[in-house]
């Protein structure tokens, strides 16, 4: 069995998701809509297959464990890249 894991949030990380989801209410209300039906969530396969896109397009050489988390990390601690608009 999987044991629960979280993930804390800084109050900016808080206020980033919430204006996140006030943009997402035209997507059925998720932040990250299915591209197949706005009314669901993207599935972990889709999100794989676009992780592995970004891989090819970018040229990277696939490292076991290096994958999403490591890079949104790194971006995170390298810029602000979300901006409400809303």
């Amino acid at each position: 069995m999987k044991r629960e894991h979280r993930t804390p949030l800084t109050a900016e990380n808080v206020e980033v998701l919430k204006c996140a989801r006030r943009e997402a209410a035209s997507n059925g209300g998720w932040v990250f809509p299915s591209p197949d039906d706005r009314e669901k969530p993207i599935s972990r396969p889709e999100t794989l297959r676009w992780w592995s896109d970004l891989e090819a397009g970018a040229k990277f050489r696939r490292i076991p464990g290096r994958g999403w988390h490591s890079l949104r990390r790194k971006l995170a601690d390298d810029t602000t890249f979300y901006r409400c608009h809303s």
